[in-house]
């Protein structure tokens, strides 16, 4: 075997982030010598991304933007992963000479410049600026009149903002609490975290408290769960105090001791279970269950759920929509072992599409989540015709075809089984962690968009132990560098492998629990 061939050998292994230190040694020693097997190696990847482009209905398959997030990976997998991305961009941008020829993530430009996401308000009046569920918050000060809101910080910690409330978040990681109230819970593991006040500096030692600053500065902290540690602000001796779990104290002035008080802490999970409740079914925008007669049906007779214009429909070119030849005509319906009806989606190709009674405008400042749960694939006895095929999913939205415009997006996984997000601009991000096809899944979209500033997608796959009562941190993938305006109005359902599946449970909703795997259907 040639150099060449064993180069051409470790593709996959460095696409999927299990490439070995041979690997990658051989691929920059590569490059180093011949600029054309960074051309070779970019055409691989190019080539993974195109054999999905028809699901997808991408008009234009351009390089692929490669990204590097994934809460599953290991740090070995994570670190290999990003040290490829950076070798590629750093041998891109020294031959700048010819520009454009791939667009590669690395770790720094990943970076954020905004500090936290708005998980979960509560009949929220802002002072200034309006914030919405979902959106993220750049550091600088968050200014809450009424009402309550959770944020969580991008290092995983919870904040929750009571009543009349000034934040500010700081860009060293903590936070200076002017005055109000907010509750803390600390990420999983976590200790360090700083909230400033003008009479103290509390820090967690892997806890959850509430802190109250009045117009005076004085402070109450109130530990729920663990221990703090206050250092005094001002005192002419350096004090430091540990309050633990069920216990609260007040410091009114810069030189007394910290006195003891009732306590009467809430914890944050409290008000998540109360707006949850209050807001779920509301959050709903569209759903399709898929709760019909266990059977064969022909499309247009299926038109049930609500936030639809019509039936579902087969796609046909005479439509207007790509036509995709031996895909099955049509439908069926069975029930699962929770009792819950699925359409089962025979082995081959399968597409479906169906009219939304109102688009989604991604001119608009705005974020909607997306829900679909994929079952498992069916086993089968035997290679059957369809044995070699990939295997993917994908739920996609586009313009109306009656229309000029031509904008889609597009969340699932691609034929080697990776989160995959497309849009009409023939851009492709893909994950680095394979999508299992042995057990249930849960994919969940996030659509960010922003009149100012770039739009932001991201995905997740979630298997049926994983539920989350906020929206992950870390996402499977996220979009950088993407700009949206069009109104999507037909939604398409595909399905490609060797085996059936089963899709049901298809919602659109304005949070995060609306589309979740404990959300409810109106």
């Amino acid at each position: 075997m040639t150099e060449q061939d064993k180069l051409r050998e470790s593709f996959p292994r460095i696409a999927a982030g299990d490439a070995t230190a041979a690997d990658m040694e051989r691929l920059e020693q590569a490059m180093e010598r011949d600029p054309r097997s960074l051309r070779d190696f970019i055409e691989y990847m190019n080539l993974d991304s195109a054999l999905e482009d028809w699901a997808a209905g991408a008009i234009d398959v351009r390089p692929l933007a490669i990204t590097s997030g994934s809460r599953r990976i290991s740090r070995r997998l994570a670190f290999a992963a990003v040290f490829a991305a950076a070798m590629l961009l750093g041998w891109v941008i020294s031959r700048s000479s010819n520009p454009g020829i791939v667009e590669v993530s690395s770790a720094s430009e990943l970076a954020k410049p905004t500090q936290a996401t708005l998980v979960a308000v509560e009949q929220c009046r802002w002072s200034e600026q309006k914030y919405y569920e979902g959106q993220r918050v750049p550091a600088g000060s968050l200014r809450l009149l009424a009402g309550n809101a959770i944020i969580r910080l991008d290092g995983g910690t919870l904040i929750v903002l009571r009543g009349d409330c000034d934040l500010q978040l700081r860009r060293d990681g903590g936070v200076n609490l002017r005055r109000g109230e907010i509750g803390v819970r600390s990420a999983d593991d976590a200790t360090g975290f700083v909230v400033h006040t003008p009479r103290a500096t509390v820090v967690d030692q892997g806890t959850e408290f509430a802190l109250r600053v009045d117009a005076l500065g004085g402070t109450e902290v109130h530990v729920v769960e663990g221990s703090v540690r206050l250092e005094r602000e001002g005192a002419t001796e350096k004090r430091t105090e540990v309050v633990v779990t069920q216990q609260a104290v007040r410091i009114d002035q810069e030189s007394a001791l910290a006195k003891a008080i009732p306590y009467d802490g809430e914890p944050v999970a409290a008000l998540l279970q109360r707006i949850r409740r209050q807001k779920t079914e509301k959050a709903v925008l569209v759903d399709e269950s898929f709760d019909y007669p266990i059977g064969m049906h022909k499309p247009d007779l299926l038109n049930r759920g609500h936030g639809w214009r019509g039936p579902w429909q087969l796609p046909l070119q005479q439509d207007g929509t790509p036509s995709y030849p031996g895909t099955q005509r049509f439908m069926q319906i069975t029930g699962n072992s929770d009792g819950n009806r699925v359409w089962e989606t025979p082995a081959g190709k399968s597409f479906r599409a169906r009219s939304l009674a109102e688009p989604i405008n991604l001119a608009a400042d705005g974020v909607l989540y997306i829900g679909l749960t994929i079952h498992a694939e069916k086993q089968t006895e035997a290679a059957g015709p369809f044995d070699k095929q990939g295997r993917s999913v994908r739920l996609s939205f586009r313009s109306d075809p009656s229309t000029m415009d031509a904008g889609m997006i597009s969340f699932g996984t691609n034929n080697t089984k990776r989160p995959i997000i497309e849009t009409s601009a023939g851009r492709s991000f893909v994950g680095r962690t394979k999508v299992s096809t042995a057990t249930s899944m849960r994919l969940i979209g996030k659509v960010l968009t922003r009149t100012q500033g770039e739009d932001e997608l991201s995905l997740i796959f979630l298997d049926e132990q994983e539920n989350y009562e906020i929206e992950p941190p870390i996402w499977d993938v996220t979009t950088r560098g993407v700009q949206l305006a069009a109104r999507l109005q037909v939604v398409f359902l595909s399905s490609h492998g060797p085996a059936a599946r089963g899709l049901d449970d298809l919602r659109i909703g304005t949070t995060w629990w609306s589309v979740s795997q404990e959300g409810s259907s109106p």
